[in-house]
């Protein structure tokens, strides 16, 4: 503490010899003060905590508007909405009520809808009973404002969806299955709650990249220079690849419907009616790219070894899937 009061002088010194930085100085500070007393007053509780998913636009639509939605609301069956203190997320929960548990989190780009033809897989042909969300900031589930979007939020987020569950007590001993940035998640959650983890399945997981292997681009918007809305439109423009031919003819197709030549589910459609419908899928994008990028949150190679080392059957697989998922 000393070591700063003893500059003090010559901070006084160099700002009475220039009145502009002075003046600077001094208006900096005054904005600082008012900015945080209104903040910290009634007027602060006024401000937004959360921004709203689509959810709130389907109320303005009819029937048929929202059939032709590339992301349906009703999906998957057992569709619905949670209340948690982070915001309204959607939730789906559906299979044989006594098949073996699977929760499914899926990847930073899109909401869970393109997994529709593996959790239907586990269903029809496991006879598994499956829950899986839209994370924060993606498909119908609201994005929280004021609150880092590290491990921590998106494994509360977890927690939220398992106890609004009519079946709550059975949903332990589960398999987590973790998909690219789900798959970073999937590893902190089963760090932080080992005894509700049965099996854990990683594809193709985030958060498991050295720094030194991530480009110019990652480096800069980890360090914050770059502004959230560039690193936000940057990368979902990443995001875009040339659709293939399997992924044009599903354009326009109800995700709800499978079969029919097992057409694909429209994902670059569904990534960019969110990003058109959904205003904190863009201001999300910054905060999540630190989370998911070389070690989201406190995860480390060590701790992930033993966090692996805990259950006895693990599927790794490191492969490169479709960007967005």
């Amino acid at each position: 503490m000393e070591q700063y009061l003893s500059l003090l002088p010559h901070v006084q010194q160099h700002l009475r010899r220039s009145p502009l930085v002075s003046a600077a100085a001094l208006a900096l500070l005054t904005g600082g003060t008012l900015l945080y007393t209104v903040l910290r007053s009634p007027l602060g509780s006024l401000l937004p905590t959360t921004i709203e998913s689509p959810r709130v636009e389907l109320p303005r639509l009819t029937p048929k508007e929202i059939e032709r939605l590339p992301y349906p609301p009703d999906v998957f069956p057992g569709a619905r909405w949670v209340a948690t203190p982070y915001g309204t997320i959607r939730v789906y929960e559906w299979g044989p009520e006594d098949g073996r548990k699977v929760v499914f989190v899926h990847g930073i780009g899109s909401p869970c809808v393109v997994a529709r033809d593996l959790l239907w897989e586990l269903v029809e042909k496991g006879g598994c009973r499956v829950l899986v969300f839209d994370l924060y900031g993606r498909g119908y589930s609201d994005t929280p404002l004021g609150v880092p979007h590290d491990y921590r939020l998106y494994a509360a987020e977890l927690i939220f969806a398992l106890h609004s569950s009519p079946q709550a007590q059975r949903w332990h001993n589960f398999t987590l299955i973790g998909y690219s940035f789900g798959g970073g998640i999937s590893v902190a959650f089963a760090r932080l709650y080992p005894h509700l983890v049965r099996d854990l399945v990683l594809l193709a997981p985030s958060g498991l990249v050295r720094s030194s292997r991530l480009g110019i681009f990652a480096r800069f918007a980890q360090a914050g220079y770059v502004p959230n809305a560039v690193a936000g439109w940057l990368a979902v423009r990443r995001t875009h690849g040339t659709p293939s031919a399997e992924v044009v003819a599903a354009r326009g197709a109800d995700p709800r419907v499978r079969g029919e030549g097992g057409r694909a589910v429209d994902v670059e459609g569904i990534i960019e009616w969110q990003g058109r419908a959904h205003g904190g899928y863009w201001c999300e994008w910054k905060t999540v790219d630190e989370a998911a990028g070389l070690e989201l949150g406190e995860i480390r190679y060590s701790k992930l070894t033993r966090t692996l080392s805990m259950f006895p059957y693990i599927y790794f697989r490191l492969t490169s899937c479709r960007a967005g998922m």
